[in-house]
């Protein structure tokens, strides 16, 4: 070890160290500078080490030999490990008193490291060394990859930035090709004007409006779709104007029923398209692998929407009523039960909504209260953090929305389930914006606050609403069950007079009257049970590890709740990145 003075130090001198530990005068001359021995950083390291120890009683143990477990004395060579701190007699390290001075007058770059840690350290050095070579290559590589994703995400950009104030329409009819193309430019604008003419009282759309409109695609011979309209806006505030009432086309009355035919999209890129697809596709798959009918709205300003899973067993059906109110993010539908119906609402509020919004969002639950005569579940996320709903009160002004919103409950005889706060972001005030409405106050039970999704900082709400469905699920396979059939009537099977019965009969007629005979009893003497029998996974990611890791995770999110310390928010917040990155490797 001695050999290697290039990355070897020395922790304390030989003679001057130990004097100066020796006794408390020792220690003051050492403070004094009167000792003229070499001094070293590691040797005052090692002089603060000795006098820390002291006083706790275990410095004897701390300076016992690795080798021989004496006690390294004041005059005697000893070295101090840089990793493990043990000390050894030079004279158990074999390093001869030359080697110990050329070692005391390195400098205090080079270290010095016992038998045991030598290898180890040999081995990290070398880790790092193949890290470095690793990182090396891998430089070039992420910074083209840089580039080129850079370079993706500006053309991207760009061409977001071109489309921005354009709309498509599908399934307008094209201008006859003996026009100019001059005047079929014409023709689809004023075109345009009558399609959403009385569509919106605050909408106007005048020709002047409107900066270009061109056809997608090549004209083909005979063909009779015409081809998607490109039209481009002078400002975005006509297109979005456009995109909002596009809905209101579908309820066009029969003297415009061209209008029902026409669908507007906004003008998305390649990758935005590519990407829908994806989505669409996925969802489609889903559907059909998990038995859910699935409503949604999309909201084309937001880039957002909602959405809902219904499962097949139950019957299913949008609320038009509602859903035709001029509130965008609002979702509903019926469920039947029995001979009465559930209306089912899913609302998103925009904390920056407007007060016309506001008042939409009023008119939209007192209408829904009217509609559901019997059974009303409304959830969402109506950012209104300010109203304690354990009393039903708020710090606001009597005229501000969240003193009307707890009016509108109130008067309409509605229950609000939710009191424990459903989002929580870092040092953020954890606050209460989601909830659950009911028009029954005993109709909600098992109420729980989960864990959020993903990355998600809003808690997954979860209840029960009990009420009584009749359907069948086409799932389960019906099957005897012999544990409960008569085997007294089945006897009487062996004591009928088969020769009789078969008489004059060939094989294969004997064999269909025993077949029948047979049937007819087993049907009428032994139950059948209907069983779903052995499912396949549909989720084969989640074993053990999963399921070790969900449960942490949500451990954590339970200790959050209690604590709510900055400690358990970053231990929830470990917990959960770690059970999604472990989901994402095996999905």
């Amino acid at each position: 070890m001695a050999g290697r003075p290039q990355r070897h130090s020395v922790i304390v001198n030989n003679t001057g160290a130990r004097n100066k530990y020796s006794t408390p005068a020792s220690k003051s001359e050492a403070h004094s500078g009167s000792d003229n021995s070499v001094t070293m950083n590691n040797s005052d390291a090692r002089k603060k080490y000795s006098k820390q120890t002291s006083n706790t009683g275990t410095s004897n143990e701390s300076e016992k030999c690795g080798i021989c477990k004496k006690r390294v004395g004041e005059n005697d060579n000893g070295l101090q490990c840089d990793s493990c701190a043990i000390w050894y007699h030079c004279g158990c390290m074999k390093i001869n008193a030359n080697e110990y001075e050329a070692i005391n007058k390195a400098t205090n770059l080079v270290r010095w490291f016992c038998r045991t840690c030598d290898p180890k350290i040999m081995q990290a050095i070398t880790k790092i060394k193949e890290l470095e070579e690793r990182l090396d290559s891998l430089e070039p590589k992420i910074e083209t990859e840089i580039r080129d994703r850079l370079e993706d995400y500006m053309q991207e950009e760009q061409e977001k930035n071109k489309r921005k104030q354009n709309i498509v329409i599908f399934g307008l009819k094209e201008p006859d090709e003996r026009n100019s193309p001059t005047e079929r430019e014409e023709l689809d604008k004023n075109k345009i004007t009558e399609l959403h003419a009385g569509v919106s009282e605050d909408l106007k759309i005048a020709p002047t409006d409107i900066e270009k409109v061109f056809r997608l695609g090549k004209k083909k011979k005979k063909q009779d779709k015409p081809r998607p309209l490109c039209v481009k806006f002078n400002s975005t505030t006509k297109k979005n104007g456009i995109l909002s009432a596009a809905k209101n086309l579908k309820s066009a009355n029969n003297q415009h029923k061209w209008k029902s035919e026409v669908f507007i999209a906004p003008d998305f890129t390649l990758k935005q398209r590519t990407l829908q697809k994806t989505t669409y596709d996925e969802l489609k798959r889903r559907k059909a692998q998990e038995n859910y009918t699935i409503i949604r709205k999309d909201n084309p300003l937001s880039k957002g929407g909602l959405l809902m899973y219904i499962h097949d067993k139950h019957q299913s059906m949008p609320c038009a009523e509602l859903n035709d109110i001029f509130y965008d993010e609002s979702l509903w539908c019926w469920i039947e039960k029995d001979e009465t119906n559930i209306l089912v609402g899913v609302i998103y509020r925009r904390d920056s909504a407007g007060e016309r919004n506001n008042k939409t969002l009023i008119t939209l639950i007192e209408r829904a209260t009217i509609l559901a005569r019997g059974h009303l579940v409304i959830t969402g996320d109506f950012n209104l953090p300010d109203i304690d709903w354990k009393n039903y009160t708020t710090t606001a002004n009597i005229n501000s929305l969240t003193q009307t919103f707890i009016d509108t409950v109130l008067d309409n005889y509605l229950t609000q389930h939710v009191t424990s706060f459903t989002r929580v972001r870092g040092q953020d005030r954890p606050s209460n914006l989601d909830l659950v409405i009911t028009k029954n106050t005993n109709t909600v039970e098992e109420l729980t606050i989960d864990h959020p999704l993903g990355l998600s900082d809003h808690a997954v709400i979860k209840f029960d609403y009990p009420v009584e469905f009749h359907f069948v699920n086409s799932t389960k396979q019906p099957h005897y069950n012999y544990y409960k059939c008569n085997y007294d009537n089945i006897r009487s099977l062996m004591n009928r007079d088969w020769e009789t019965a078969m008489l004059n009969q060939n094989i294969y007629e004997a064999w269909h009257t025993f077949k029948q005979a047979y049937e007819e009893c087993i049907n009428t003497h032994v139950p059948t049970t209907a069983d779903k029998g052995k499912q396949k996974s549909k989720t084969p990611w989640l074993n053990n590890t999963a399921t070790k890791a969900i449960k942490k995770k949500k451990c954590a999110w339970s200790r959050f709740q209690e604590r709510r310390t900055t400690e358990s928010y970053r231990q929830y917040i470990k917990a959960r990145d770690d059970q999604k990155d472990y989901q994402k490797r095996k999905m």
